[in-house]
Protein backbone atom coordinates (compact mmCIF):
# COMPACT_ATOMS: atom_id res chain seq x y z
CA UNK A 1 0.00 0.00 0.00
CA UNK A 2 1.68 3.29 -0.89
CA UNK A 3 1.80 6.13 1.82
CA UNK A 4 -0.53 8.70 -0.25
CA UNK A 5 -3.17 5.63 0.63
CA UNK A 6 -2.26 5.09 4.27
CA UNK A 7 -2.83 8.82 4.60
CA UNK A 8 -6.18 8.48 3.05
CA UNK A 9 -7.35 6.23 4.97
CA UNK A 10 -10.70 7.31 6.70
CA UNK A 11 -10.74 7.31 10.53
CA UNK A 12 -13.54 7.05 12.95
CA UNK A 13 -14.69 10.51 14.16
CA UNK A 14 -17.20 11.74 17.00
CA UNK A 15 -20.84 10.54 16.42
CA UNK A 16 -19.73 7.64 14.12
CA UNK A 17 -20.05 3.94 14.16
CA UNK A 18 -17.73 1.56 13.38
CA UNK A 19 -20.13 -0.94 11.03
CA UNK A 20 -17.16 -3.19 9.72
CA UNK A 21 -16.69 -1.78 6.33
CA UNK A 22 -15.13 0.98 4.55
CA UNK A 23 -16.72 3.13 1.79
CA UNK A 24 -14.35 4.85 -0.46
CA UNK A 25 -15.56 7.18 -3.44
CA UNK A 26 -13.41 7.51 -6.42
CA UNK A 27 -13.60 11.67 -7.70
CA UNK A 28 -13.96 11.61 -11.47
CA UNK A 29 -11.13 14.01 -12.60
CA UNK A 30 -12.29 17.10 -14.49
CA UNK A 31 -15.66 16.98 -13.12
CA UNK A 32 -15.61 19.13 -9.97
CA UNK A 33 -17.89 22.37 -11.77
CA UNK A 34 -20.31 19.53 -11.86
CA UNK A 35 -22.95 19.86 -9.36
CA UNK A 36 -26.17 18.14 -8.41
CA UNK A 37 -28.03 20.32 -5.41
CA UNK A 38 -25.10 22.53 -5.00
CA UNK A 39 -22.88 19.39 -4.17
CA UNK A 40 -20.89 17.92 -6.11
CA UNK A 41 -20.72 14.68 -7.12
CA UNK A 42 -18.10 12.90 -4.94
CA UNK A 43 -18.99 15.02 -2.09
CA UNK A 44 -22.63 13.95 -2.40
CA UNK A 45 -21.29 10.26 -1.92
CA UNK A 46 -18.94 11.01 1.18
CA UNK A 47 -22.03 13.03 2.73
CA UNK A 48 -24.67 10.14 1.80
CA UNK A 49 -22.06 7.39 3.62
CA UNK A 50 -21.94 9.90 6.72
CA UNK A 51 -25.67 10.05 7.21
CA UNK A 52 -25.31 6.83 7.84
CA UNK A 53 -22.96 7.15 10.59
CA UNK A 54 -20.35 5.18 8.03
CA UNK A 55 -16.81 5.91 7.32
CA UNK A 56 -16.03 7.27 4.21
CA UNK A 57 -13.33 9.00 2.02
CA UNK A 58 -12.04 9.72 -0.96
CA UNK A 59 -9.53 7.59 -2.94
CA UNK A 60 -7.97 8.71 -6.30
CA UNK A 61 -8.16 6.05 -8.78
CA UNK A 62 -4.59 5.15 -8.72
CA UNK A 63 -4.63 4.42 -4.73
CA UNK A 64 -7.53 1.90 -5.46
CA UNK A 65 -5.18 -1.27 -5.81
CA UNK A 66 -3.27 -0.42 -2.75
CA UNK A 67 -6.16 -0.52 -1.12
CA UNK A 68 -7.77 -3.69 -2.44
CA UNK A 69 -4.78 -5.23 -1.77
CA UNK A 70 -4.72 -4.47 2.02
CA UNK A 71 -8.06 -4.76 2.44
CA UNK A 72 -8.83 -6.08 6.34
CA UNK A 73 -12.76 -5.62 6.06
CA UNK A 74 -15.25 -5.17 3.33
CA UNK A 75 -14.67 -2.76 1.18
CA UNK A 76 -17.51 0.16 -0.65
CA UNK A 77 -16.31 1.23 -4.03
CA UNK A 78 -18.30 4.17 -5.23
CA UNK A 79 -17.69 6.10 -8.93
CA UNK A 80 -17.59 9.56 -8.38
CA UNK A 81 -19.08 10.56 -11.88
CA UNK A 82 -22.72 9.16 -11.07
CA UNK A 83 -25.19 9.97 -8.84
CA UNK A 84 -27.48 7.57 -6.63
CA UNK A 85 -30.50 8.09 -4.16
CA UNK A 86 -30.14 8.11 -0.38
CA UNK A 87 -32.16 5.11 0.25
CA UNK A 88 -29.56 2.99 -2.19
CA UNK A 89 -26.91 4.59 0.03
CA UNK A 90 -28.30 3.30 3.17
CA UNK A 91 -28.91 -0.41 1.78
CA UNK A 92 -25.50 -0.15 1.26
CA UNK A 93 -24.57 0.58 4.62
CA UNK A 94 -26.91 -1.89 6.34
CA UNK A 95 -25.45 -4.88 3.92
CA UNK A 96 -21.85 -4.26 3.55
CA UNK A 97 -20.80 -5.37 7.31
CA UNK A 98 -22.07 -9.29 6.15
CA UNK A 99 -20.49 -9.34 3.22
CA UNK A 100 -18.38 -12.61 2.98
CA UNK A 101 -14.45 -12.95 2.26
CA UNK A 102 -15.56 -14.68 -1.26
CA UNK A 103 -18.48 -12.41 -1.95
CA UNK A 104 -19.80 -9.44 -4.24
CA UNK A 105 -22.73 -7.29 -2.96
CA UNK A 106 -24.23 -5.79 -5.98
CA UNK A 107 -26.95 -3.53 -6.11
CA UNK A 108 -30.00 -3.94 -8.78
CA UNK A 109 -33.23 -2.45 -9.50
CA UNK A 110 -35.90 -3.07 -12.12
CA UNK A 111 -34.91 -1.08 -15.18
CA UNK A 112 -31.60 0.48 -14.48
CA UNK A 113 -28.33 -0.84 -15.75
CA UNK A 114 -25.40 -2.18 -13.08
CA UNK A 115 -25.07 0.50 -10.33
CA UNK A 116 -22.07 2.82 -9.90
CA UNK A 117 -21.30 0.91 -6.42
CA UNK A 118 -20.30 -2.73 -5.00
CA UNK A 119 -18.93 -4.09 -1.66
CA UNK A 120 -16.49 -6.42 -2.00
CA UNK A 121 -15.16 -9.02 0.69
CA UNK A 122 -11.84 -9.08 1.97
CA UNK A 123 -10.97 -12.35 -0.53
CA UNK A 124 -12.58 -10.79 -3.43
CA UNK A 125 -11.18 -7.48 -3.04
CA UNK A 126 -7.23 -8.81 -3.09
CA UNK A 127 -8.41 -10.69 -6.27
CA UNK A 128 -9.97 -7.52 -7.99
CA UNK A 129 -6.89 -5.87 -7.16
CA UNK A 130 -4.89 -7.89 -9.81
CA UNK A 131 -7.58 -6.59 -12.14
CA UNK A 132 -5.76 -3.54 -14.30
CA UNK A 133 -6.84 -0.18 -16.48
CA UNK A 134 -10.10 0.17 -14.65
CA UNK A 135 -11.21 3.73 -14.08
CA UNK A 136 -12.77 3.27 -10.85
CA UNK A 137 -14.28 7.04 -10.91
CA UNK A 138 -16.69 5.45 -13.59
CA UNK A 139 -16.14 1.95 -14.49
CA UNK A 140 -17.10 0.08 -10.91
CA UNK A 141 -19.58 -1.80 -13.16
CA UNK A 142 -16.55 -3.14 -15.78
CA UNK A 143 -14.88 -4.59 -12.26
CA UNK A 144 -18.36 -6.10 -11.18
CA UNK A 145 -18.89 -8.17 -14.49
CA UNK A 146 -15.18 -8.99 -14.30
CA UNK A 147 -15.54 -10.08 -10.93
CA UNK A 148 -18.73 -12.08 -12.29
CA UNK A 149 -16.67 -14.54 -14.43
CA UNK A 150 -13.95 -15.47 -11.67
CA UNK A 151 -13.88 -18.76 -10.04
CA UNK A 152 -14.77 -18.93 -6.24
CA UNK A 153 -17.12 -15.44 -6.24
CA UNK A 154 -20.03 -15.18 -5.38
CA UNK A 155 -22.20 -12.01 -6.80
CA UNK A 156 -25.32 -11.61 -4.45
CA UNK A 157 -27.94 -8.72 -5.60
CA UNK A 158 -28.93 -6.79 -3.11
CA UNK A 159 -32.52 -5.23 -4.77
CA UNK A 160 -33.95 -1.63 -4.24
CA UNK A 161 -37.24 -1.56 -5.68
CA UNK A 162 -37.48 2.32 -7.22
CA UNK A 163 -33.99 3.26 -5.85
CA UNK A 164 -32.37 5.68 -8.53
CA UNK A 165 -28.71 5.54 -10.29
CA UNK A 166 -27.20 7.38 -12.98
CA UNK A 167 -24.16 9.11 -14.48
CA UNK A 168 -23.63 12.50 -14.72
CA UNK A 169 -20.94 13.91 -17.32
CA UNK A 170 -22.94 17.45 -17.89
CA UNK A 171 -24.47 20.29 -16.03
CA UNK A 172 -27.74 19.32 -18.31
CA UNK A 173 -27.34 15.76 -16.89
CA UNK A 174 -26.95 17.14 -13.33
CA UNK A 175 -30.53 19.16 -13.96
CA UNK A 176 -31.78 15.30 -15.01
CA UNK A 177 -30.53 13.80 -11.95
CA UNK A 178 -31.28 16.54 -9.34
CA UNK A 179 -34.94 15.69 -10.88
CA UNK A 180 -34.82 11.86 -10.64
CA UNK A 181 -33.84 12.24 -7.10
CA UNK A 182 -36.90 14.77 -6.12
CA UNK A 183 -39.36 12.63 -7.68
CA UNK A 184 -37.49 9.73 -5.64
CA UNK A 185 -38.54 11.65 -2.05
CA UNK A 186 -42.43 11.90 -3.38
CA UNK A 187 -42.57 8.09 -2.08
CA UNK A 188 -40.55 8.52 0.98
CA UNK A 189 -41.81 7.31 4.49
CA UNK A 190 -46.06 9.53 5.28
CA UNK A 191 -49.42 9.30 5.06
CA UNK A 192 -51.60 8.76 1.50
CA UNK A 193 -52.38 12.69 1.48
CA UNK A 194 -48.75 13.94 1.30
CA UNK A 195 -47.18 11.14 -1.10
CA UNK A 196 -50.22 11.28 -3.58
CA UNK A 197 -51.24 15.27 -3.03
CA UNK A 198 -48.93 17.42 -1.39
CA UNK A 199 -45.38 15.88 -2.30
CA UNK A 200 -46.30 15.91 -6.42
CA UNK A 201 -46.57 20.04 -5.55
CA UNK A 202 -43.62 20.47 -3.00
CA UNK A 203 -41.02 18.69 -5.21
CA UNK A 204 -42.11 20.54 -8.09
CA UNK A 205 -41.02 23.79 -5.81
CA UNK A 206 -37.43 22.58 -4.39
CA UNK A 207 -36.63 21.61 -7.86
CA UNK A 208 -36.80 25.79 -8.30
CA UNK A 209 -35.02 26.24 -5.58
CA UNK A 210 -32.60 23.52 -4.81
CA UNK A 211 -29.88 25.29 -6.35
CA UNK A 212 -30.37 28.39 -4.76
CA UNK A 213 -29.19 29.65 -1.54
CA UNK A 214 -32.39 29.22 0.47
CA UNK A 215 -31.59 27.23 3.31
CA UNK A 216 -34.45 24.51 4.84
CA UNK A 217 -34.56 26.44 8.26
CA UNK A 218 -36.06 29.41 6.21
CA UNK A 219 -39.14 27.39 4.32
CA UNK A 220 -39.65 25.98 7.70
CA UNK A 221 -40.65 29.65 8.94
CA UNK A 222 -41.79 30.24 6.03
CA UNK A 223 -44.58 27.91 6.39
CA UNK A 224 -45.16 28.67 9.58
CA UNK A 225 -45.97 31.98 9.29
CA UNK A 226 -48.41 31.31 6.55
CA UNK A 227 -49.88 29.10 8.46
CA UNK A 228 -50.02 31.27 11.46
CA UNK A 229 -51.84 33.60 8.99
CA UNK A 230 -54.50 30.85 8.32
CA UNK A 231 -54.91 30.53 12.13
CA UNK A 232 -55.81 34.13 12.46
CA UNK A 233 -58.91 33.83 9.68
CA UNK A 234 -60.11 31.53 11.46
CA UNK A 235 -61.21 34.49 14.44
CA UNK A 236 -62.08 37.28 11.45
CA UNK A 237 -65.42 36.00 10.13
CA UNK A 238 -67.78 33.73 8.59
CA UNK A 239 -67.55 30.95 6.58
CA UNK A 240 -65.72 32.68 3.68
CA UNK A 241 -63.18 33.89 6.10
CA UNK A 242 -63.09 30.27 7.58
CA UNK A 243 -62.61 28.61 3.88
CA UNK A 244 -59.24 31.40 3.00
CA UNK A 245 -57.82 30.53 6.95
CA UNK A 246 -57.77 26.58 6.01
CA UNK A 247 -56.81 26.84 2.49
CA UNK A 248 -53.48 28.76 3.75
CA UNK A 249 -53.28 25.62 6.65
CA UNK A 250 -53.42 23.81 3.94
CA UNK A 251 -50.76 25.34 2.01
CA UNK A 252 -48.52 25.70 5.03
CA UNK A 253 -48.90 21.44 4.70
CA UNK A 254 -47.77 21.50 0.95
CA UNK A 255 -44.77 24.20 1.92
CA UNK A 256 -43.64 22.15 5.08
CA UNK A 257 -42.36 19.43 2.97
CA UNK A 258 -39.79 21.31 1.25
CA UNK A 259 -37.49 21.78 4.01
CA UNK A 260 -37.10 17.99 4.19
CA UNK A 261 -36.57 17.52 0.55
CA UNK A 262 -34.05 20.72 0.66
CA UNK A 263 -31.92 18.83 3.74
CA UNK A 264 -32.04 15.42 2.00
CA UNK A 265 -31.08 16.92 -1.31
CA UNK A 266 -28.54 19.16 -0.09
CA UNK A 267 -27.76 16.84 2.82
CA UNK A 268 -28.40 19.62 5.54
CA UNK A 269 -30.30 17.84 7.61
CA UNK A 270 -29.68 19.20 11.52
CA UNK A 271 -30.83 18.33 14.87
CA UNK A 272 -32.11 21.97 15.14
CA UNK A 273 -34.21 22.02 11.65
CA UNK A 274 -35.55 19.02 13.15
CA UNK A 275 -36.31 20.76 16.09
CA UNK A 276 -37.49 23.86 14.23
CA UNK A 277 -39.64 21.65 12.00
CA UNK A 278 -41.34 19.80 14.67
CA UNK A 279 -41.96 22.98 16.75
CA UNK A 280 -43.88 24.53 14.11
CA UNK A 281 -46.26 22.01 13.13
CA UNK A 282 -47.45 21.01 16.40
CA UNK A 283 -48.21 24.88 17.45
CA UNK A 284 -50.43 24.94 14.48
CA UNK A 285 -51.90 21.55 14.85
CA UNK A 286 -52.97 22.93 18.63
CA UNK A 287 -53.60 26.26 17.53
CA UNK A 288 -56.28 25.44 14.67
CA UNK A 289 -58.50 22.79 16.58
CA UNK A 290 -58.52 25.84 19.21
CA UNK A 291 -59.53 28.60 16.58
CA UNK A 292 -61.98 26.11 14.83
CA UNK A 293 -63.71 25.86 18.85
CA UNK A 294 -63.81 30.13 18.76
CA UNK A 295 -65.18 30.09 15.17
CA UNK A 296 -67.81 28.04 15.49
CA UNK A 297 -69.35 29.67 18.88
CA UNK A 298 -68.59 33.36 17.57
CA UNK A 299 -69.54 32.39 13.66
CA UNK A 300 -72.02 29.44 13.45
CA UNK A 301 -73.77 30.09 17.30
CA UNK A 302 -72.70 26.83 19.02
CA UNK A 303 -72.35 26.91 22.71
CA UNK A 304 -70.03 28.28 24.21
CA UNK A 305 -68.72 24.75 26.30
CA UNK A 306 -67.71 24.22 22.48
CA UNK A 307 -64.72 26.45 23.30
CA UNK A 308 -63.94 24.03 26.30
CA UNK A 309 -63.60 20.74 23.86
CA UNK A 310 -61.78 22.61 21.46
CA UNK A 311 -59.07 24.19 24.42
CA UNK A 312 -59.07 20.52 25.58
CA UNK A 313 -58.36 18.86 22.19
CA UNK A 314 -55.52 21.60 21.24
CA UNK A 315 -54.06 21.74 24.73
CA UNK A 316 -53.59 17.56 24.69
CA UNK A 317 -52.49 17.57 21.46
CA UNK A 318 -49.86 20.04 22.67
CA UNK A 319 -48.81 17.82 25.83
CA UNK A 320 -48.44 15.17 23.46
CA UNK A 321 -45.86 17.24 21.75
CA UNK A 322 -44.33 18.00 24.73
CA UNK A 323 -43.98 14.40 25.68
CA UNK A 324 -42.34 14.16 21.99
CA UNK A 325 -39.99 16.96 22.55
CA UNK A 326 -38.89 15.21 25.78
CA UNK A 327 -38.02 11.87 24.09
CA UNK A 328 -36.21 13.66 21.45
CA UNK A 329 -33.94 15.94 23.67
CA UNK A 330 -33.19 13.21 26.22
CA UNK A 331 -33.06 10.11 23.79
CA UNK A 332 -32.52 11.99 20.05
CA UNK A 333 -35.82 10.00 18.67
CA UNK A 334 -39.30 11.59 19.25
CA UNK A 335 -41.91 9.77 21.36
CA UNK A 336 -42.70 6.01 20.53
CA UNK A 337 -44.69 4.26 22.55
CA UNK A 338 -44.15 1.78 25.07
CA UNK A 339 -44.88 -1.09 22.84
CA UNK A 340 -42.69 0.25 20.12
CA UNK A 341 -40.45 2.14 22.15
CA UNK A 342 -37.55 -0.17 22.05
CA UNK A 343 -37.82 -1.49 18.56
CA UNK A 344 -35.08 0.18 16.28
CA UNK A 345 -36.38 3.33 14.32
CA UNK A 346 -35.89 2.07 11.32
CA UNK A 347 -37.88 -0.98 11.72
CA UNK A 348 -40.89 1.16 13.18
CA UNK A 349 -40.97 3.77 10.45
CA UNK A 350 -40.90 0.55 7.58
CA UNK A 351 -44.19 -1.36 9.13
CA UNK A 352 -46.82 -1.95 7.25
CA UNK A 353 -49.02 -2.98 9.87
CA UNK A 354 -52.54 -1.71 10.08
CA UNK A 355 -51.45 0.34 13.17
CA UNK A 356 -48.59 2.42 10.92
CA UNK A 357 -51.40 2.92 8.17
CA UNK A 358 -54.08 4.04 10.91
CA UNK A 359 -51.21 6.52 12.52
CA UNK A 360 -50.73 7.88 9.17
CA UNK A 361 -54.04 8.93 8.97
CA UNK A 362 -53.58 11.48 12.31
CA UNK A 363 -50.67 12.92 10.21
CA UNK A 364 -50.69 16.81 10.06
CA UNK A 365 -51.04 16.91 6.23
CA UNK A 366 -54.63 14.77 6.32
CA UNK A 367 -56.01 17.06 9.50
CA UNK A 368 -55.17 20.19 7.64
CA UNK A 369 -56.92 19.05 4.30
CA UNK A 370 -59.43 17.34 6.51
CA UNK A 371 -60.23 21.20 8.43
CA UNK A 372 -59.99 22.70 4.88
CA UNK A 373 -63.25 20.57 3.09
CA UNK A 374 -64.57 20.61 7.13
CA UNK A 375 -64.47 24.69 6.18
CA UNK A 376 -65.83 24.34 3.29
CA UNK A 377 -68.84 22.04 4.12
CA UNK A 378 -69.78 23.48 7.53
CA UNK A 379 -68.44 20.62 9.63
CA UNK A 380 -65.77 21.79 11.55
CA UNK A 381 -67.54 21.15 14.35
CA UNK A 382 -67.39 17.18 14.30
CA UNK A 383 -63.36 17.95 13.95
CA UNK A 384 -63.47 19.38 16.99
CA UNK A 385 -65.39 16.96 18.86
CA UNK A 386 -62.98 14.19 17.23
CA UNK A 387 -60.36 16.13 18.68
CA UNK A 388 -61.72 16.26 21.98
CA UNK A 389 -62.27 12.78 21.73
CA UNK A 390 -58.53 12.16 20.70
CA UNK A 391 -57.13 13.99 23.69
CA UNK A 392 -59.12 11.88 26.11
CA UNK A 393 -57.21 9.05 24.33
CA UNK A 394 -53.76 10.65 24.33
CA UNK A 395 -54.27 11.83 27.82
CA UNK A 396 -54.97 8.07 28.97
CA UNK A 397 -52.14 6.58 26.78
CA UNK A 398 -49.26 8.72 28.04
CA UNK A 399 -50.44 7.77 31.48
CA UNK A 400 -50.06 4.43 30.62
CA UNK A 401 -46.92 5.11 29.26
CA UNK A 402 -45.11 6.65 31.62
CA UNK A 403 -46.80 5.93 35.03
CA UNK A 404 -47.63 2.45 35.10
CA UNK A 405 -44.94 1.24 31.88
CA UNK A 406 -42.21 3.27 32.84
CA UNK A 407 -41.28 3.30 28.96
CA UNK A 408 -38.73 5.44 27.52
CA UNK A 409 -39.94 8.84 27.08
Amino acid sequence: MNESTAIQRPQLEEGFVNQGFEAWVVPAPGQESIKVATLALDERWVRGFKAEKALAGRLDSGGVKGTLEGAVRPVVIASGSWAFDQYAVEAVVENASACEPNEVLVPSAPGLSLPPVCVVGVEAAKLLATLDDVDYSSQVDKAVEWLRGQEGVTLRELPLEGSYWGKVTSQAEAKEATWSLLKRLQYRPGGLVAIYMNRPISIRFSKLIVDTGITPNQTTFAAFVVGVIGVALLFLGGWAWAVAGTFLLHVNSIWDGIDGELARMRYQSSDFGAYLDSVCDEILNAAIIIAAAFHIVWFMNFPEYWIWLGLFGGGSAFLYALVHWHCKWKHGLGLYWWWEAYKPRKQVQRSKSAWFYFKKLFCKDSILLLFFVAAVFQFMHVLVLASAIMGVVNVVLLFIHIVIMRARW
